[in-house]
């Protein structure tokens, strides 16, 4: 879906990989991680606004974390390839602080959790982003504490997660906050990634147009609206898998519509 920060349009995009599970409602899937992007063409660049996942059900619940972590990391390096391929050049990243209270897409989270998963969220892009670079896929790396120490777009970061960085800020200079909070302080929890140039990538980015340029799947906040007004919840299996095909439901419904509206329209220019 189309959009526009600090004067660049961007193209809103959504990936979720879902699992196939045993138990809860027989046969049926649920969705376990959500990736939304803003991919801004003319200036080449990549915003992740948000990345959030759900448990892996798994009959071994020691290595429930280890396959998060290796499935997270896939989606993400496989996009970032994708990304390279479409002509983009760059990929910023902003941990959200303690105080960003709009930063799950699942599942409200405390404070307490929250201000763990900042310090545990810019760890693991920092390895994502060093692997990147060891495996050629980004020329260089650069990551901060603060907007300024790495020249970070902050055009690209909404009103609501502004005011969660000075909230945040405020917090600090008060003194205010737990020992994970101070950790959090410490976290570099802005980076900017560098793709790798080939001689092969596009000089100018064009994508085909969208089958849903609006839906609830187009943004994060349209997609916590939704299963807020729905009533949806993942905390369980069975309410997962239930919660799951009504999305899914919703976004076969919504392509449905939009591809009548297109066999009506007819074809378009050549």
């Amino acid at each position: 879906a189309p959009g526009s920060r600090g004067g660049e349009p961007y193209r809103a995009k959504s990936i979720f990989v879902f699992q196939a599970v045993e138990g809860g409602l027989k046969g049926a899937d649920v969705v376990v991680c959500g990736l939304f992007l803003h991919e801004y063409a003319e200036s080449k660049s990549v915003h992740v606004q948000c990345l959030d996942s759900n448990p892996l059900y798994s009959s071994n619940s020691q290595l429930e974390g280890e396959r998060r972590q290796h499935l997270l990391t896939t989606v993400v390096i496989s996009y970032i390839e994708f990304a390279k391929d479409l002509g983009y050049e760059r990929v910023t990243v902003r941990v959200p602080p303690p105080t960003d209270d709009t930063s799950c897409l699942f599942s409200a989270r405390s404070f307490s959790v929250r201000s763990r998963a900042c310090v545990h969220l810019a760890r693991w892009y920092s390895q994502l982003a060093n692997r990147c670079h060891k495996a050629g896929l980004a020329s260089g790396v650069r990551s901060g504490r603060t907007v300024e120490s790495v020249d970070f777009p902050g055009a690209v970061l909404s009103s609501e997660e502004v005011a969660a960085e000075c909230a945040f800020f405020q917090m600090l200079e008060r003194g205010e906050g737990s020992a994970a909070v101070q950790e959090a302080a410490k976290a570099e929890r802005f980076l900017i990634l560098h793709i790798a140039s080939s001689a092969d990538m596009p000089r100018s980015i064009v994508e085909p147009p969208s089958m849903l340029p609006e839906s609830f799947a187009s943004s994060r906040e349209a997609f916590v609206r939704a299963c807020v007004e729905d009533g949806l919840r993942f905390h369980q299996l069975p309410l997962a898998q239930y919660a799951t095909m009504m999305l899914v439901y919703r976004l076969l419904v919504l392509q449905h519509h939009r591809a009548s509206l297109l066999c009506r329209e007819g074809p378009g220019p050549h």
